[in-house]
């Protein structure tokens, strides 16, 4: 499962069966867990391209999705 977003956290694409109720356009931020939080602006900060393991609530859980930024 993996979601692709742009620096501004503007989700692009994604993949698997959690992250229909993502719409591209729509910001990480709505669906990022206060773990993952802290992480996603760090490595939003970066220039380059980067990718990361994190935690999204998705149906009242923390579902695990690779991001790329």
């Amino acid at each position: 499962m993996i979601i692709q977003t742009n620096h501004d956290g503007e989700i692009l694409t994604r993949t698997g069966k959690q992250a229909k109720k993502m719409y591209p356009s729509q910001s990480i931020f709505d669906f990022v867990d206060e773990q993952s939080l802290t992480r996603m602006k760090r490595f939003l900060n970066h220039e380059e391209q980067y990718t990361s393991d994190i935690y999204l609530k998705l149906n009242d859980e923390s579902v695990p999705y690779i991001v790329e930024v």
